[in-house]
């Protein structure tokens, strides 16, 4: 082999190496953009987390806020549940004095029955005391 032909070999080689080289530097530099997007669609999905953190710190809170309104309420609702007992009580006392009072009109009213019957056999009795003295007055006159 000749100089020139070996020279022509190695050119060839080289140039062969130098495109082989640039198809990897041009590889490269797609790999190097698809590592800067990854980069950036993971900056993305931080964001998105730190998000997502931020609005389930919110619900917690929310339901803090929640838990402590609940327990209000059932603190309302014994208080109301007692007062209600309170009421019952009452009403009861109520009731039973409505039933003393109506048995006492009940008993009130037979008793003035009764007095206004006996006033008016009094009365119809001295009539006729009355009457029978007017009678016996009439013939002692005679």
């Amino acid at each position: 082999m000749t100089n020139d032909a070996f020279q022509q070999i190695v050119l060839e080689k080289l140039g062969q190496l130098e495109t082989g080289l640039n198809g990897m530097k041009s590889e490269l530099g797609e790999v190097k953009n698809d590592v800067t997007g990854i980069k950036t669609e993971l900056n993305e999905v931080k964001n998105d987390v730190t998000g997502i953190k931020t609005e389930l710190s919110e619900v917690k809170n929310d339901v803090t806020g929640i838990k402590t309104e609940l327990s209000e309420v059932k603190n309302d609702v014994a208080g109301i549940k007692s007062e209600l007992g309170e009421v019952k009580t009452k009403l009861d006392a109520v009731c039973e004095q409505t039933a003393v009072l109506t048995e006492f009109k009940t008993d009130t009213a037979q008793h003035f029955a009764d007095i206004k019957e006996t006033l008016g056999f009094v009365l119809h009795k001295e009539i006729e005391n009355e009457r029978e003295l007017y009678v016996l007055k009439m013939k002692q006159v005679k």
